[in-house]
């Protein structure tokens, strides 16, 4: 780990706190401080749901809490953000303007753009609208680690939560 990445995350401890409590329903985070874990709001303030703070192997603080979207079908992670799009949007750009430019030449430049433009954007929002609509369907996986043992868990929205080891 770079000096900077570690001197980043010292400075994140020093200020919001050197523990993270997570949602297990919405994911929510909330850092704080050790003198401050009876302060920590027994539910979620976003969603109502459990707020976790410690492993349900150990009992341990210091989990890293990470949120996946799975395709129900196949079980593969579905991409976050909307980058693939925007890819497709700049191939097709590219494509088109060059099929454009092969149908119209070079004597007919607005006939060509336009042509480009507009085969583009409907490239771009269909790639917008699919990847959307898998992200709408996909399971919401939720991912931690404990620091601490080690141990690792994995909880599907409506499933039962892991029970915590006493």
């Amino acid at each position: 780990m770079s000096s900077a990445k570690k001197w980043l995350q010292e400075e994140r401890r020093k200020t919001l706190g050197d523990w993270v409590a997570f949602c297990l329903r919405c994911g929510f985070v909330q850092r704080y401080f050790e003198e401050f874990v009876a302060e920590l709001p027994p539910a979620c303030p976003q969603c109502g749901g459990e707020l976790r703070s410690q492993c349900p192997g150990c009992g341990a603080r210091g989990a890293t809490a990470e949120l996946e979207l799975r395709d129900p079908r196949s079980g593969q992670v579905v991409p976050k953000g909307t980058g693939l799009a925007n890819l497709a949007g700049v191939a097709a750009l590219f494509l088109l303007g060059n099929l454009a430019n092969a149908i119209y030449g070079a004597a007919s430049p607005v006939p060509a753009l336009c042509l480009t433009l507009g085969l583009t954007a409907v490239v771009w929002l269909g790639a917008m609208f699919w990847l959307t609509r898998r992200q709408t369907r996909a399971a919401r996986v939720h991912r931690y680690k404990c620091l601490t043992c080690g141990y690792r868990w994995e909880w599907r929205e409506g499933e039962p939560l892991p029970e915590r080891a006493e």
